[in-house]
């Protein structure tokens, strides 16, 4: 009999027809394992351990591969403490066990029922996800409570932090990772590859620029920067390669708002979904799949976990793009042979894009966020709209004091009546247009830096506490004097995270650290 692997030394509960239950002791050549699927008994229980043992007829009896292994013991009477148990129970009792191919979608409904009862008695809940691509095995699992998982892909924190994200923003799944850069890397590498083209614009987020500038051009994907804010920049640069726009809801740092709406419009029109940054506008300010987006994606670092405290990224799927309309995605219209041909659109429909996410990358790439990131990032989701309206508030009026001081270049703020960005903001962000201040200093940059007192000098943006960051020298200082143009990243520029200490501390404190640069 042909066989993917042969199965070692183990315990294994059997179960026939008209027979509770038969707890024997195999030898590595003894059990063959078809296809993952089916595990069928091919020897006699061994007589020195079992003398009242009668021989088994291999037709007689089957196991699923949860079976295996395990040392519970199941009194049949457990199935019947319930309809689906009784349901069980009857058809152990007048089963004839048939050959594997000949198996219907009842017998393997009952066998993974059998499976999971098993699973269950010894504390395990999750089983591999790779058993699940056949309906009823996903029936019986629902039925009975049981996850298909991978640890590194699902586990309770991180199934609980995707819910409710998925809510936050109103899409129909979520995915948690490392970090916001590998759910940018994933979302990319979930549609795009080597000949394909994103169309972004060129004041994103520095790290991001570099990722779609240097590593993705190693992996043969090439991405137009749009150097102005003229949509009709954007579309012009789509060609028939392209696979996606990408923009920041509110750009990190020069702080631009997205015409999300209008570039929505753009790429839906060429076929091709719109994926949106929102770390720095949260979905409590902005939900740009209300908007038309089709992705989103966040460093749940920043706002959502909220205290720096926890790495972590998430991709967010609306559930509404038509990937079927053309023949741009067939990574998701075409079968994927390391998941025994499964098509993603057929098989997930409208969660097609964020289930091959998770089946795919997250299980080649390995970037998954751990359990407790997760629990703190949850930790932080529960105060997010209280936080947010502080840092709005403190953020608006930080910028309209920074206007008044003579000492200040400019003042980047989309909430101000002065910002160029002001209608969009107003469209885009009614609630507020979050914590990150622009502004530039007339005085010495580094001594501005060195004599604040309050602020933390820092990276990381969106938590508790306010923090200054010096992008040339910092999360801009891989690009060239040309990129920093055209990012429009200036050598007096500091980016601001307002936090929630009393606002007139942070007056002070940017007071005096600007009397001591100007000196």
């Amino acid at each position: 009999m042909m066989s993917d692997y042969l199965l070692k030394n183990g315990k294994v509960l059997l179960f026939q027809p008209n027979k509770d239950k038969i707890d024997v002791t195999i030898e590595e050549k003894e059990i063959l394992v078809q296809k993952g699927k089916i595990v069928k008994i091919e020897t006699i229980i061994e007589k020195n351990q079992y003398p009242n043992a009668e021989v088994i007829d291999a037709t007689n009896c089957v196991i699923m591969p949860g079976l295996i292994n395990t040392h519970a013991h199941i009194p049949m009477s457990l199935f019947r403490e319930s309809t689906e148990g009784c349901k069980l129970y009857d058809w152990l009792e007048n089963k004839i066990w048939p050959q594997e191919d000949k198996l219907t979608e009842e017998d393997v409904y009952y066998a993974s029922m059998l499976s999971f009862i098993e699973m269950i008695s010894t504390g395990t809940t999750c089983i591999n996800d790779q058993y699940f691509l056949q309906d009823a095995i996903r029936k019986a699992a629902e039925d009975m409570g049981v996850r298909a998982v991978l640890t590194r892909t699902v586990i309770g924190e991180k199934e609980e932090a995707e819910k409710r994200i998925a809510e936050l923003e109103g899409g129909v799944g979520a995915l948690v990772t490392s970090s916001g850069q590998s759910a940018i890397l994933i979302a990319m590498l979930n549609i795009a590859g080597a000949g394909d083209e994103i169309v972004t614009s060129s004041k994103i987020y520095g790290g991001t620029y570099n990722l779609f500038s240097k590593t993705f051009k190693q992996i043969g994907i090439n991405v137009k920067f749009i150097n102005t804010d003229n949509l009709e920049d954007y579309e012009k640069a789509i060609t028939d390669k392209t696979k996606c726009l990408y923009t920041e809801t509110i750009g990190n740092p020069k702080l631009k708002v997205a015409d999300i709406e209008g570039l929505a419009k753009i790429a839906h029109r060429h076929g091709i979904p719109l994926v949106v940054d929102n770390t720095v506008a949260t979905p409590y300010l902005c939900r740009p799949f209300d908007f038309g987006a089709d992705i989103v994606v966040h460093s749940t670092t920043k706002y959502l976990s909220g205290h720096g405290n926890a790495m972590g990224g998430v991709v967010v799927d609306s559930g509404k793009f038509d990937w079927n309309q053309n023949n741009k995605f067939q990574m998701l219209t075409t079968p994927d042979e390391s998941y025994h041909g499964t098509i993603y659109t057929e098989a997930f429909k409208e969660a097609a894009f964020i289930v091959k996410a998770r089946a795919h990358l997250l299980r080649d790439l390995g970037c998954c966020q751990s359990p407790f990131n997760s629990y703190m990032t949850l930790l932080g989701l529960e105060t997010l709209h209280v936080r947010m309206d502080r840092h709005c508030k403190n953020a608006l009026e930080l910028a309209q004091y920074l206007e008044s001081m003579k000492d200040i270049n400019y003042v980047i703020y989309p909430g101000l009546e002065s910002s160029a960005d002001y209608e969009l903001a107003q469209k885009y962000l009614k609630k507020g247009a979050s914590s990150l201040v622009g502004f530039g200093v007339r005085g010495d940059g580094t001594k501005f830096i060195e004599a604040l007192k309050l602020f933390i000098h820092a990276t990381n943006l969106g938590d508790v506490r306010s923090i200054i960051t010096y992008p040339a020298g910092t999360t801009h200082r891989q690009l060239s004097d040309d990129q920093l143009e055209k990012a429009g990243i200036t050598k007096d520029f500091m980016r601001a995270s307002i936090g929630l200490e009393n606002i007139e501390d942070i007056k002070e404190d940017i007071t005096n650290a600007v009397k001591i640069a100007c000196s």
